[in-house]
């Protein structure tokens, strides 16, 4: 984001006043989209967990909190899965078990049909003895069942408090980044404002325009970054990603049946395959270095400097969307004017999966379009 948004300071009240509604359309916004997350909160509300007050904290409080729920988002995220691996374990125990039982049930039938047909005295008590040490089988076999599906019913309990808790942590951590977004554009406009510079007549320069749609504050001159890219991720970016993705560490097949493993990765996956955490996050962090790479190469030929937050909104849009729809977007030339506003505007248009609106890529465009501030 350029360190001067408008290109001057404002201390008239002119100018003053046009900071003012534009701040006011960006709470507007942030408004609008607390509403869309209200489901959400009305469940939290049920299970008792409670929402985060973002609006009385610190840019830099808001951005600790949001680190401290991507860690827990995470750690929810395994615990989930221990659970999930522990219901399937459990049910194939309890499977295992009601095969067991209907193969003794088989011969305990069989053996009370020979009993009825046996004239031997000495054969039917035999029979018999057996028909008594299976009946003992079997009931020991249905207490097992029982107890199979009570560990199922706890851990399934388990299983749902934990989901309740990951929606509300997952509310909790959007609202901080949105917040956190919020801050840091309040902060630039009272920085513009206090810097005290305006033009003789009280209006603004002539290089400098305000859009009345939804692109906001706009500065048509190539203005400086603040906290140059580094031309590699950030690690608030990474662990976004990882929390989008999803951390999976035996290889599967998605919706479109290729094998995949870690967060996302498909390159050289099998059947049968299984990583560490640890090897997930180096395959992520090679999958991204080629959109690194793009996102470096589009900025050089667009001749825009990017911060690390819009290197980083750039790379995480390519690797959801590929790099070919970065390109067409025209968001790179939009940052290039300074048109932040509309770049992320943009950004958010791009929520779409077999033709309908995605809530997932709702949250993801929002988050990262908020990264085109920092």
């Amino acid at each position: 984001m350029p360190e001067n948004i408008l290109g001057v300071g404002s201390t008239n009240s002119s100018t003053d006043a046009v900071l003012r509604t534009k701040l006011d359309a960006s709470e507007n916004e942030a408004a609008q989209t607390k509403g869309e997350l209200n489901s959400t909160a009305k469940k939290a509300d049920e299970t008792g967990l409670v929402d985060i007050d973002f609006e009385n904290m610190s840019l830099e409080e808001v951005q600790q909190t949001a680190m401290s729920l991507e860690i827990e988002l995470l750690m929810l995220q395994t615990e989930m899965e221990n659970l999930e691996t522990l219901i399937k374990s459990d049910e194939k125990i309890k499977a295992n078990y009601e095969e067991q039982y209907e193969a003794l049930k088989k011969e305990f039938d069989k053996l009370l049909e020979d009993i009825k047909n046996e004239e031997d005295p000495n054969q039917k008590a035999r029979l018999q003895a057996r028909v008594s040490n299976t009946k003992s089988s079997m009931n020991m076999l249905l207490s097992q069942i029982n107890s199979s599906i009570e560990l199922i019913k706890t851990h399934s309990d388990a299983a749902s408090s934990l989901q309740d808790e990951y929606a509300q942590t997952n509310y909790n951590y959007q609202n901080a980044i949105l917040e956190q977004g919020a801050k840091q554009r309040e902060e630039l406009i009272n920085k513009v404002a206090a810097q005290g510079t305006q033009s003789t007549d009280g209006t603004l320069p002539s290089n400098t325009t305000v859009s009345t749609g939804n692109s906001g504050v706009q500065n048509n001159t190539a203005a400086s970054q603040s906290g140059a890219s580094t031309g590699h991720i950030s690690d608030t970016m990474l662990n976004a990603l990882k929390n989008w993705e999803g951390l999976r560490t035996t290889a599967y097949k998605c919706p479109s049946g290729v094998w995949t493993i870690g967060y996302g990765h498909t390159g050289g996956v099998s059947a049968g395959q299984t990583i560490t955490e640890a090897q997930a996050e180096q395959f992520l962090r090679q999958d991204l270095q080629s959109f690194e790479n793009q996102v470096t190469n589009m900025a050089n030929s667009a001749g825009v400097q990017l911060s690390q937050g819009q290197f980083d909104a750039l790379v995480s849009f390519a690797y959801n969307c590929g790099g070919g729809a970065l390109q067409k977007s025209g968001i790179l030339g939009m940052l290039k004017e300074g048109k932040v506003d509309a770049a992320a505007s943009k950004m958010n248009e791009y929520v779409h999966g077999g033709g309908q609106v995605l809530p997932g890529l709702v949250s993801r465009r929002k988050v990262e379009s908020s990264w085109l501030y920092a």
